[in-house]
């Protein structure tokens, strides 16, 4: 027991998503922002249909 790491719950994570709202959960959706600005300016580069496709597929993965 002694190799655990406490955590405490306003900071508890499960698969790099925050259980609870708070600090973690604040800096979970900076993260990700800053990651949607970043793909935004790269779209820029690609053709509109492609741009569009990866789009649609990268939110599908976070909308459960």
């Amino acid at each position: 027991m002694s190799s655990f790491t406490f955590v405490s719950v306003a900071d508890a994570t499960l698969l790099g998503a925050s259980l609870f709202p708070g600090k973690v959960l604040d800096g979970t959706w900076l993260a990700r922002c800053e990651d949607l600005k970043r793909e935004v300016d790269r779209l820029s580069l690609l053709s509109a249909q492609d741009a569009l496709l990866l789009l649609r597929v990268d939110f599908s993965f976070f909308s459960f």
